[in-house]
């Protein structure tokens, strides 16, 4: 037999791919379940692969990226940020409020300083007054929903939006709807800003062990106040795309107690890989986890399953990663 040389670079090549793989194991897998219910929702339901679906699928999908992003920055510094549904609510309202009063860049100028000044509460609260971020955003949550139905006396309102303002939620590039170039934009920003910045750096390191990063020089308050600025921006430019898309905003998800935001938030972050404890996770796992979700829960609608029961689906889907994450740590 003869013997074949393998070319040294081929060989290297392999290398790098087999590390490549192994070191993201969990997006491929994510990766191949999204292939899978996508094969599965086209069989189930012609409807699901038609063009208009696929469309409204992708955009809101882009609806639950943005602020799972939020998540991911708060869950990766070893916290956790309950308030992010209510900020999307909040600039929802804020946005159909000014849309009609003021000019449209002045308006969106507003809602992010409102997202912005939200989370320097939030952040102040838990550096400052040494409480739990659980504790901290779940109260800030509640003050926020009470706000909205008191602006609103509990009833939808609603604004003529303009038409530039209404092409952010409702327009489309080559078919790509304008909500999802925006996400795409943001999660390459966050990307850059969480895995390759030196304030990444730091979000791990206070994440993993906070005593640590403090005795290495790090302003470990500094950058978890930042982290819930970014995370409520990031939910409040959620909350102007939303109104640019509906027109309107609708309290009656206050009045009834809905969660969704906030669950669907922790589901995207957590079956992306994230620990809850801090110090782990990836944006691409975020988006995964995000996507996964919305996926799913695109073939229940088709399916006609009851909105109570996606909800409890919901919850099994957070237990499971969460159990799934513990019994990883517990094998390593």
């Amino acid at each position: 037999m003869h013997e074949v040389d393998v070319p040294p670079a081929a060989t290297k090549s392999a290398g790098s791919l087999r590390r490549v793989v192994s070191a993201h194991t969990e997006e491929f897998l994510l990766a191949g379940v999204i292939v899978a219910l996508i094969a599965v929702g086209g069989f189930l339901s012609p409807v699901f692969l038609s063009q208009y679906n696929i469309t409204s699928v992708a955009r809101q999908v882009s609806f639950d990226v943005m602020p799972a992003l939020g998540q991911l920055l708060a869950v990766l510094a070893a916290g956790i940020d309950l308030s992010i549904g209510a900020v999307i609510r909040l600039a929802q309202m804020v946005s159909i409020l000014l849309v009609e009063r003021v000019p449209l860049p002045v308006a969106f100028l507003l809602v992010m300083a409102c997202g912005a000044a939200v989370g320097l509460v939030n952040g102040l609260l838990v550096v400052k007054g040494r409480l739990e971020p659980f504790i901290v955003t779940l109260g800030t949550w509640t003050i926020l929903d009470g706000l909205s139905l008191l602006v609103t006396g509990g009833r939808g309102i609603a604004a003529n939006v303009p038409d530039a303002f209404a092409y952010l939620g409702r327009g489309t590039v080559v078919g790509i709807p304008v909500p999802t170039l925006i996400a795409a934009l943001v999660v390459i920003i966050m990307s850059v800003v969480i895995h390759r910045s030196s304030f990444g750096r730091q979000l791990f390191s206070v994440g993993s062990n906070d005593l640590a990063a403090h005795y290495a020089g790090i302003k470990v308050a500094r950058v978890r106040v930042t982290v819930f600025m970014l995370a409520s921006s990031l939910a409040a430019l959620t909350g102007f795309i939303m109104a640019a898309r509906t027109g309107a905003f609708q309290p009656t998800t206050i009045s009834s107690g809905g969660a969704g935001t906030e669950l669907a938030t922790i589901a995207a972050v957590v079956v992306g890989g994230a620990r809850l404890s801090g110090g782990r996770g990836t944006v691409i796992g975020a988006l995964l986890g995000a996507t996964l979700t919305g996926v799913l829960f695109s073939i229940l609608v088709l399916a006609g399953i009851d909105p109570y029961v996606q909800s409890l689906i919901l919850g099994l889907i957070i237990l499971g990663a969460l159990l799934l994450s513990a019994s990883r740590r517990s094998k390593s």
